[in-house]
């Protein structure tokens, strides 16, 4: 089949099909492609609770953080195991050890302040959004190893975040994912918002 038949086809792709497409034109970063597909798509009106996709970008956020922190801790015992395996000090293990601890433990303050300021669950959401051991393990282990931030200042050049620069982050992140949904002065979801979402297919 010749290109011009198949771009003719695009309007009549079934959603996964348009998305193997899509996810094709993006591994080979072909753009053209890419925004031929997504705008050859049907346009379909949703109905659903006003809440909805804020409360979805939340638990997004959740995986994020999951993520963030797993990453974290896999960095941490592997230059932790490098270290024990070459019975000696080797500084770039150790620094990856050391700055990983530390950024785990930073990550999960800023977390949990972030939530905090918006009246969010930060334990629940995380339990919600992974059913594994291993982070609440890590969470216990792992800021029992953690450097102070005076400890690593002379060791390592910054600059360093703090747990309210972390909270804003994570806080900005969330306002990217629900920019029509704003966070009220209170942490929760403003009340006036429509009901109604245009959405490709």
């Amino acid at each position: 089949m010749n290109p011009f038949t198949l771009k003719n086809l695009y309007p009549n792709l079934q959603p996964w099909e348009r998305i193997r497409l899509l996810l094709s034109a993006q591994e080979r970063q072909d753009d053209v492609e890419y925004q031929r597909l997504f705008n050859a798509s049907k346009i379909r009106t949703w109905y659903f609770s006003e809440h909805l996709l804020a409360e979805q970008a939340l638990h997004v956020l959740t995986l994020t953080f999951i993520t963030e922190q797993l990453d974290a801790a896999a960095c941490l015992f592997l230059g932790l195991t490098q270290l024990a395996l070459h019975d000696h000090k080797n500084q770039e293990w150790e620094q990856m050890a050391e700055c990983s601890a530390y950024f785990f433990s930073l990550n999960a303050q800023g977390w949990k302040a972030f939530c905090s300021a918006h009246q969010f669950p930060a334990e629940t959401l995380v339990a919600r959004n992974q059913s594994g051991w291993v982070l609440s393990c890590c969470e216990q282990y792992i800021p029992t190893l953690a450097p102070t931030l005076e400890e690593l200042k002379p060791l390592h050049a910054g600059p360093w975040l703090t747990v309210p620069e972390i909270a804003a982050r994570w806080q900005s992140r969330l306002l990217d994912m629900i920019a029509s949904t704003p966070l009220d002065t209170a942490g929760n979801v403003a009340a006036d918002q429509s009901v109604t979402l245009m959405q490709k297919d």
